[in-house]
């Protein structure tokens, strides 16, 4: 995918007014496929071209489709967002600006989260 392609896709799924890191909207897989096809790259690849598009186009063919059947599961889902929390070295979180604002994007989810998993467990006759 050529890198206006990537820039549409991104303006497609951010959020307004937030940087695409900070989140995204769900997209199909067909839609993903038609932006792929309006804006593919050519085969050909200067050996200018710098290596952050690459890793921008893997992140972007990494996206997960929100309404696909044959996507993850949200069992799937939950189980690498907490193997990828428990990598996270959270004693020197609050020293990095960055990371605290993309938490800070997240607060009402991480919040979301905590109270669910709290009702489950006061309510789950295994913690009773």
């Amino acid at each position: 995918m050529s890198s206006e392609g990537f820039t549409a896709v991104k303006q497609e799924v951010s959020y307004t007014d937030f940087h695409f890191s900070a989140g995204q909207l769900p997209i199909t897989v067909k839609r993903l496929e038609e932006l792929r096809q309006v804006h593919s790259k050519n085969q050909e690849v200067d050996e200018g071209e710098n290596t952050t598009q690459d890793s921008t186009a893997r992140q972007v063919a990494a996206l997960k489709a929100a309404d696909d059947a044959d996507e993850t599961t949200t069992a799937e889902l939950l189980q690498q967002f907490v193997q990828l929390a428990q990598t996270i070295d959270w004693s020197s979180i609050q020293q990095d600006p960055l990371a605290m604002e993309s938490l800070n994007s997240i607060e009402y989810t991480l919040s979301h989260i905590s109270e669910a998993l709290d009702q489950w467990k006061y309510a789950s006759p295994i913690y009773a």
